[in-house]
């Protein structure tokens, strides 16, 4: 057993003991708990269990953060290994991205498409990486005029611009492509604005930002300027409860917010106005409830993906 492998079971193991006792503590002071399902447009009760993805027989999943979908395809960046595992919508793994020579990752976490490029983020390089769908590796994306990647996490690209919120810094930095700094917004606090260990970011359709404050249990929202709006989630005035260590966030079709809590082994859906609808964990009766999630993507067609890493599966809902 590899020293590598070694630590991700030590750690894999504390985060799991950490999950239960968090996990039920929070059942059993969070109201968000008790959500019932309002109608919202055709949405009238949470998404169902579909199948799970488990990886390869003999190579399965190990502590899988983040996932992405593109053309039918479910692309899990795999933590432990350090690599980017693509998958059928059934689960059939297709190939491997990452694994070897140029363009090896270390710790992957989010990913996101720009047409036909894949970009990944790696914690443990404090870099983003480019390849091909098909898992050639093209180039480093490189920051201009001395602006710097620490430990990015969830990536966006939308509008020709590539965001994401760093873990080390507690900001969220907006780029171009070619490497451009525009705009960086947020700083390390509890006030309005701040954020502490920020690991997801999604953008909805008026182009409004929304992060997950995953050490201060809350997720914000930004305007496109990146000027602070409101809290999501957060006890107080402005949200009905605290949604505890918030990770990945996805925006569906209809502009609703999905936000994938981690100790709370739960999804909790928003729409834009930061009113809570809905939420949802429950997989089928043998398998019971979520583990862990962490990250989240949601297709054309509404299909949701959630990565469970230490059940070290993407469970699939519809």
């Amino acid at each position: 057993m590899t020293k590598q492998r070694l630590y991700g079971m030590v750690i894999g193991l504390v985060v799991v003991l950490g999950a239960f006792f968090g996990y039920y503590y929070y059942k059993s002071t969070n109201p968000l708990d008790a959500l019932q399902a309002v109608p919202v447009g055709n949405v009238v009760s949470p998404p169902e269990f579909k199948n799970f993805i488990f990886g390869a027989e003999n190579n399965p999943l190990a502590l899988p953060l983040g996932v992405a979908v593109r053309n039918g395809e479910v692309y899990v960046s795999d933590s432990d290994r350090g690599q980017i595992e693509v998958f059928d919508y059934n689960g059939k793994l297709l190939r491997v991205i990452g694994d070897k020579g140029p363009g090896r990752l270390n710790h992957p976490y989010g990913m996101a498409f720009n047409g036909n490029e894949l970009y990944v983020a790696d914690g443990g390089w404090g870099k983003i990486l480019i390849f091909e769908p098909n898992g050639k590796f093209k180039r480093y994306f490189e920051p201009k005029d001395g602006a710097f990647i620490s430990i990015p996490a969830q990536l966006v690209i939308k509008d020709g611009k590539l965001m994401f919120p760093d873990l080390a810094i507690s900001k969220v930095f907006v780029f171009d492509l070619e490497g451009n700094l525009l705009m960086t917004f947020g700083s390390k606090g509890e006030g309005r604005g701040q954020m502490i260990k920020p690991h997801g970011l999604a953008v909805d359709n008026e182009r409004n930002f929304y992060v997950s404050d995953s050490n201060n249990n809350r997720v914000l929202k930004f305007s496109k300027e990146g000027k602070f709006v409101k809290f999501l989630g957060q006890k107080g005035d402005e949200a009905p409860s605290e949604i505890l260590t918030p990770r990945s966030l996805a925006v569906d079709s209809r502009n609703n917010i999905y936000v994938v809590s981690g100790l709370g082994a739960t999804v909790y859906v928003f729409n834009k106005d930061g009113t809570a609808l809905y939420s949802f964990s429950k997989l089928n009766d043998d398998e019971g409830s979520l583990v862990l999630p962490s990250g989240i993507a949601i297709d054309g067609t509404n299909k949701i993906f959630v990565t469970e890493t230490t059940g070290n599966r993407v469970s699939v809902f519809q």
